[in-house]
């Protein structure tokens, strides 16, 4: 069987003279070009090659009797590349810095493969072979073999940073195996090149985790002293790479895992401890060592039962058999208290424990109390983020951070003007949270009288002062324990009480007054303020040390009039919810959208939800008008208290849309002139005074045509 190639001419590459050549097995000319050199005489498998090879250059016709089919396909390839047959030394060999680069991009491949390829070259060492790994473009990244081997290799530029493909070189091993992606061997003639023929070569594809193709390894030598079997050695060494970067990639999983594990581990709101497969502690969380009273280091390497000093439960027993669920006591600060214990076992492929997962909480009667002490009870968090409403980036992005802010326990401070939902945001992060389960207990600093600040926070022990509860009385610290603790209007809190929160939330303990006993406390805390905090501590009303502890994560909440697309969205949003409370559906007229728009809503989503109220409850026919607005007085009023400037025109309630919408205009232009005319043409202090940002302030200008 022959497989023919069209050739426009036999003389390609100057190879007509082959043809005059006789087929004698002593013709030196011809032993030349077979690569056979000085050889004395030419084996019958190697002349057969020779033959073939000869007959293919003369007349591209290929003995697949005598040519393996992936070689046929090979020179076919080389030949439609224009390779030069005569030729085979390498023209593309990349510089220093681009071969160092190289081997930068294909970090993990190199530190994979060369430990592989050292260690099995010391068994061959001194064999006149070497070992080459590629990547997967076929620039030789590496060369490992003998010094004299290696030394004839670069005659034909077979060295680093050399490009070894089919296109480049012609048949070989590196270059097929490539264009393959299966192991190969090209021995003597079987090469495409002339100057390749006294090198026998074999060549594997290393594959990656995900099986696509990350490069080759490739031993090489004298063709004359080479064996079948290294080919198997190449394809063992290929798969060895390949095995291991499976294996570093699943170890990577592993830690990725172990990393999330400890994550949560680190910051449950319940105590966790890790034993081995013998009940040996192997860690523990910071709400294990609070509950415990003990130390992470000092529960480490002792045996779970040797700490959990309770009844005589079988715990380990019953945690290897996937039924520990048990309630039991243990002493905690000089009282027993009660404990809800579970725990889940870890197990291998044969079913046998190799350690586990303990999990602890108190069972107490927080909730109870709380409901009893306090009017409508804590720990009811009922928004989420689903209820902060608005499209406009300013609320967008104060979303995000917040929704990061719950997957810690970091301290968040919201900052923002009254009204603008801040509580909304503290509940919204509790409520996705890790400590979703824990009470939510809000704290209005501003509201607690000076001299009961203390008492509330911290609680007090009875006969602490006249009048005392008996019994006392647990804080809000104590109540928030395991949940969240949310200070509004954190920068009014007196300054002397200042120093009393920041130690608690340094140390994570509390002494109620009139005690003296430190009560560990486990709660993340949120603070919300409608003053600019930092202004407050230059002006010494607020310390420095607490405005640092709490400005962890800060997050501020755009006023209403900052993103005026959103006052039509909140007003469906209350709208809809006093419709599906009333069972009524409420028309509008369009002036109201129009009002809706323009007026600057000082008190922010609060004045919003009040206002949509006041319409609903007047409405007559279920329509709400125009006419069930505030008075011009209430918008003059708060006009003036936002910018008391002089007295400007407002509008009559007799005006029809076209006048309403002028004068509207015409009023906020005013505004704007006067307040740059008083700030001498400070474009950033007129837009600060005006509550409005320096966009905002400008594009303004822009519409009325104001010039500064």
């Amino acid at each position: 069987m022959k497989i023919s190639i069209d050739n426009s001419s036999k003389n390609f590459y100057g190879l007509k003279m082959i043809g005059t050549f006789e087929v004698k097995q002593d013709n030196a000319a011809f032993k030349e070009v077979a690569g056979m050199g000085s050889q004395k005489s030419l084996p019958t498998s190697s002349l057969a090659y020779a033959l073939a090879w000869k007959k293919y250059l003369q007349s591209g016709e290929i003995n697949c009797e005598v040519i393996k089919p992936p070689i046929a396909e090979s020179w076919k390839r080389c030949h439609e590349a224009s390779v030069n047959p005569l030729g085979g030394e390498c023209q593309h060999i990349l510089e220093s810095r681009e071969l160092n680069r190289a081997k930068e991009e294909q970090y993990e491949l190199f530190h994979t493969a060369m430990p592989i390829i050292q260690y099995h070259y010391q068994f061959v060492k001194g064999t006149g072979v070497v070992f080459v790994l590629t990547d997967k473009l076929g620039y030789i990244l590496a060369i490992l073999g003998d010094e004299p081997v290696i030394q004839n290799a670069q005659k034909i530029h077979f060295m680093d940073g050399a490009r070894w493909t089919e296109n480049e070189v012609g048949t070989n091993a590196i270059g097929t195996s490539l264009q393959l992606q299966q192991p190969i061997n090209v021995t003597a003639v079987e090469h495409y090149c002339q100057k390749h023929h006294q090198w026998t070569c074999s060549a594997a594809p290393i594959f990656n985790p995900q099986g696509m193709l990350m490069g080759i390894i490739d031993i090489s030598g004298p063709s004359q002293t080479f064996h079948e079997q290294v080919l198997g050695l190449a394809t063992a060494i290929a798969s060895a790479v390949t095995i291991q970067l499976i294996l570093e990639k699943k170890a990577r999983e592993l830690q990725l895992i172990d990393k999330r594990f400890a994550l949560v581990f680190n910051h449950a709101s319940d105590g966790m401890i890790e034993v081995d497969a013998h009940g040996m502690i192997k860690r523990a969380n910071s709400v294990a060592s609070v509950l415990l009273q003990r130390a992470e280091t000092d529960m480490i390497g002792k045996f779970f039962e040797e700490i959990w000093k309770s009844e005589d439960l079988p715990i380990m027993s019953a945690l290897r058999s996937n039924r520990l669920n048990y309630e039991c006591s243990l002493p905690y600060h000089g009282i027993r208290r009660a404990y809800f214990l579970c725990g889940e076992p870890f197990s291998d492929a044969a079913g046998n424990m190799t350690g586990g997962i303990v999990m602890f909480k108190p069972i107490d009667k927080t909730p109870q109390i709380v409901k009893n002490k306090t009017p409508g009870g804590y720990g009811n968090a009922s928004y989420s983020f689903s209820d902060v409403i608005g499209n406009h980036s300013g609320i967008l992005e104060a979303k995000r951070i917040a929704q990061l802010a719950a997957k810690c326990l970091s301290t968040v401070l919201l900052q923002g003007e009254c009204g603008t939902g801040k509580e909304i945001f503290a509940q919204a992060i509790h409520q996705a949270s890790p400590r979703r389960k824990g009470p939510f207990v809000a704290v209005n600093c501003g509201a607690i009288p000076k001299d009961l600040i203390s008492s509330e926070l911290f609680g007090y022990e009875e006969g602490a002062f006249t009048g005392a509860k008996r019994g006392g009385k647990v804080g809000k610290f104590e109540i928030a324990s395991g949940g969240t603790l949310f200070f509004d209007e954190i920068g009014d809190m007196p300054f002397e009480q200042q120093i009393a929160l920041l130690r608690v939330l340094q140390e994570n303990k509390i002494t109620r007054v009139g005690g003296n006993k430190e009560i560990p406390v486990d709660v993340r805390v949120i603070c919300a303020t409608n003053k600019h905090l930092l202004r407050e501590v230059m002006n010494g009303r607020f310390r420095d040390d607490l405005y640092y502890r709490l400005n962890v994560i800060t997050i501020q909440i755009p006023p209403l009039r900052e993103r005026c697309e959103d006052a039509m969205l909140l007003f469906t949003h209350f709208l809809r919810r006093y419709e599906s409370l009333q069972g009524k559906e409420f028309t509008i007229e369009p002036e109201v959208f129009e009002y809706i728009q323009h007026y600057s809503w000082p008190g922010n989503i609060r004045e919003l939800k009040s206002f949509v109220e006041r319409l609903v409850s007047l409405a007559e026919d279920q329509t709400l008008r125009v006419i069930n607005f505030p008075q011009e007085d209430d918008i003059s009023e708060e006009l003036s208290a936002r910018e008391p400037l002089e007295s400007v025109a407002y509008i009559s309630p007799s005006a029809d849309r076209n006048t309403r919408k002028h004068e509207l205009a015409r009023i906020e232009k005013q505004r704007i002139t006067l307040m740059l005319d008083r700030q001498h043409g400070n474009v950033s202090r007129a837009a600060h005074e005006l509550g409005i940002s320096r966009n905002t302030l400008y594009r303004k200008m822009r519409l009325y045509g104001i010039k500064n």
